[in-house]
């Protein structure tokens, strides 16, 4: 516990979560993983707090100061990520996210939007019910327009398929699970259907799952390598 401790308070003073210079995948990768160390933290300080032993004693825990810079400087790098990576201007007034339709702004989105559940004692930030709502609908069926709704470009409308080939779906399953997971848990699905009951999610997964190699892999076609499906195990 004091070593999670002391790697948050670490973090918080940081300017910069991502490596210098770390590419787009690196981004995404470092702020799912400091989503997921402030979450089982909170968890963590929740059982402790209620736990009949205690006694008062919290220098386990964050105190509030410490508590309020990690929720500010996660945000402040959420933000920038989104505005500088996610969502910048791409050419005269068009945002990158609105001009390719694929995997990298479906993982940004979501990583946007599971980096906000996350968050926590966030005065004066008014964006994080936008920052979901968005990743909710670009990861799902809600949404009429096709081109900015990836999941359902990418599947058309949820079908046995995903546009960018079987290496790409099962590298955007990676984030996309996690975040449906956190989601259900969070009673958040609103106008979603239930993405693990419904065909919409499952007819491309299932479609993916058929057309793994023997061992587990990738088939090395359109477009595509040989890797594991690291998805696989939180789907069960």
């Amino acid at each position: 516990m004091e070593d999670l401790r002391n790697a948050l308070i670490t973090l918080s003073s940081s300017n910069n979560l991502a490596a210098s210079g770390g590419d787009y995948v690196a981004y995404v990768d470092t702020y799912i993983n400091v989503a997921r160390a402030i979450d089982l933290y909170l968890a963590i300080e929740n059982a402790y707090t209620k736990w009949p032993g205690h006694s008062g004693n919290s220098s386990m825990l964050l105190n509030q100061s410490q508590k309020q810079q990690l929720m500010e400087s996660f945000i402040d790098e959420i933000d920038s990520f989104y505005d500088n990576k996610v969502h910048k201007n791409h050419f005269l007034g068009i945002n990158e996210d609105e001009v390719e339709p694929g995997n990298r702004p479906l993982k940004g989105h979501v990583v946007s939007g599971f980096g906000v559940l996350a968050i926590q004692d966030a005065a004066g930030w008014g964006l994080v019910d936008q920052r979901f709502s968005m990743a909710r609908s670009r990861a799902s069926t809600i949404s009429t327009n096709d081109r900015i709704n990836y999941w359902k470009y990418q599947s058309d409308n949820g079908k046995r398929q995903w546009a960018e080939g079987p290496y790409y779906f099962a590298f955007a399953l990676k984030n996309i699970v996690p975040f449906w997971h956190a989601v259900r848990a969070n009673n958040l699905l609103g106008p979603v259907s239930d993405p693990f009951t419904n065909s919409w999610f499952l007819n491309p997964v299932e479609w993916l799952a058929d057309i793994t190699t023997p061992d587990g892999l990738t088939p090395p076609i359109d477009d595509s390598n040989k890797e594991q499906i690291d998805a696989a195990t939180m789907l069960r």
